[in-house]
């Protein structure tokens, strides 16, 4: 009994921080079903159902929840038709330069989602496409042939970005495939793209319905991309419909209450399948597929195929990462709007670089750098202890903890962001309570690895630095938005240039520090 005691009073810190960490998560949470019954201004409003009502009979909602649905369709299947072949081939085959491979879908996934609307927008936007102008003139046409501002523009772009989520889901999948299915195949005379239909796929569903699930949860309330190429023809989906509502329009107040109650009903549907996610995650280990208990067989040689695939995999990224970045980079040193010549080159200048920092100063970068040296101190902080919990401790309600702390990942980022931005309008004068820290010497490399991926994340992430920044708290990616939605693409053009830099360097910094630290004897 007396060792128990102890084990309970040494249990007891990370309980506690465990604890607070489950609150912190579930106060917003809370905060949206709260506030979704409000209606006037924060902390003097009524209650009522009007909000619910209006969810309800709203025709615009309809036509919303429509372009979301057929946004958050086309996106998930682009990113999985793109992503399974592509895991398969870096996972099974000689695919040439396969590390570089993974590198560069980091890229993808750690510069934000706008960048690449931006890009695009450049390129193809009817008015100042830098693709569409040349069509133009070349064709002597009338109007622009390309009109990047619709739905399915939205849903291309969109689905560049999210193969990277769906690849480092399935590329695990297919590295630890038990081989002796593919030899049967073999044997048995089937090609390698067969194998891969009628084998491979198969065997890693459960995988795909995960991944799927997965990226059609991030797609459903992804906010950057359709704010970029959605607003210009008042294209709404989800996101940018609670962004409208919360944001004051000339002569009408905030809707904080019918933002809150649209969300509370898209995040008991989000919440639902995330659960359904998680389930399958947990039961993947009963597959073949992913156990890893099955024989590895030898790379297979993509043979006559090996260029053919690479070509493929370089469209992707000059897709997905390298155009739209060029054409960033072209827009950041012309003084006003050229196509691409000579006499434009002649003209660059570094005018709109100063200009990124003479608005502002240095106070987004400034913020942006705090704002990802605490938000991996307080993300692991409270990680690591509810991780030990659920992993280690035989504590009752270890695994409600568990299924608590995958709330955030369920919950669309603009419906956290209405409900922090209700709280902190109420809350303004209270003072919050900054937790004790725990060190865990051996789980170092891991701990690391989590702080710079959250670093890294927190350096992209858009919905929120626009939802909750103000003139003194802004960061770098909320700068751009402003200069972006003021009409100033070359000034917006080029800090975007300055964020993905930032991003590569944070990036190439990470993965050496990660390989140190997993190197035995590493610092």
């Amino acid at each position: 009994m007396a060792s128990q005691g102890k084990v309970s009073r040494a249990l007891f810190p990370v309980v506690v921080v465990a604890l607070s960490g489950v609150v912190l998560i579930l106060l917003p949470l809370l905060a949206t079903g709260w506030i979704s019954f409000m209606v006037g201004v924060p902390g003097y409003g009524t209650y009522t159902l009007a909000n619910y009502l209006q969810v309800l009979l709203d025709p615009f909602g309809y036509r919303v929840l429509l372009n979301t649905l057929l946004f958050a369709l086309g996106s998930t299947a682009m990113a999985l038709v793109l992503a399974a072949p592509l895991a398969w081939s870096v996972a099974r085959t000689d695919l040439p330069y396969r590390a570089a491979v993974g590198f560069l879908l980091g890229m993808v996934l750690v510069i934000p989602g706008f960048l690449q609307g931006m890009g695009w927008a450049l390129m193809l936007s009817p008015n100042i496409g830098i693709l569409n102008r040349a069509l133009i003139e070349l064709f002597g046409l009338e109007e622009a042939p390309v009109n990047i501002y619709s739905l399915s523009g939205m849903t291309f772009a969109q689905g560049l970005s999210l193969v990277p989520p769906a690849f480092f889901i399935l590329s695990p999948v297919f590295l630890g495939m038990d081989s002796s299915f593919e030899e049967a195949a073999f044997l048995s005379g089937a090609s390698k793209l067969r194998t891969f239909l009628r084998v491979n796929l198969p065997l890693a569903a459960p995988a795909l319905v995960a991944a799927a699930i997965y990226v059609f949860v991030l797609s459903f309330a992804l906010f950057e991309v359709p704010a970029v190429l959605g607003f210009p023809d008042r294209i709404f989906v989800f996101s940018t419909m609670l962004y409208f509502f919360v944001h004051i329009q000339q002569g009408t107040l905030p809707e904080y209450g019918l933002a809150a109650a649209y969300g509370s009903v898209v995040m008991i549907v989000s919440v639902l399948m995330a659960t359904y996610y998680a389930k399958l995650v947990k039961q993947s280990r009963r597959f073949v597929t992913i156990t890893g208990k099955g024989r590895r067989g030898k790379t297979l040689s993509l043979g006559k195929w090996r260029s053919l695939a690479f070509s493929v995999v370089s469209v992707y990224f000059i897709l997905a990462l390298v155009l739209p970045m060029l054409v960033l980079v072209y827009y950041s040193f012309l003084p006003f709007f050229k196509l691409p010549s000579l006499d434009a080159v002649s003209s660059f200048t570094f005018k709109n670089y100063v200009n990124v920092y003479t608005r502002q100063g240095a106070r987004p970068l400034i913020n942006t750098g705090i704002l990802i040296t605490l938000v991996p101190m307080a993300v692991v902080l409270v990680a690591m202890p509810i991780s030990w919990l659920v992993v280690r401790s035989r504590l009752r309600g270890r695994f409600v903890i568990d299924n608590i702390a995958f709330l955030p990942l369920a919950v669309p980022r603009i419906v956290l962001s209405v409900s922090l931005l209700y709280i902190a309008l109420i809350s303004r004068n209270l003072i919050p309570r900054v937790l004790r820290r725990i060190t865990a010497p051996l789980l170092k490399p891991a701990l690391f690895g989590a702080w710079f991926w959250i670093m890294l994340l927190s350096f992209r992430e858009v919905t929120m630095a626009v939802m909750l920044s103000s003139a003194d708290s802004i960061v770098f990616p909320a700068q751009i938005w402003v200069l972006w939605n003021r009409a100033l693409p070359h000034d917006a053009a080029a800090a975007a240039v300055m964020l993905a830099g930032i991003a590569l360097i944070l990036m190439l910094v990470t993965r050496r520090l990660i390989q140190r630290l997993s190197t035995p004897g590493g610092f």
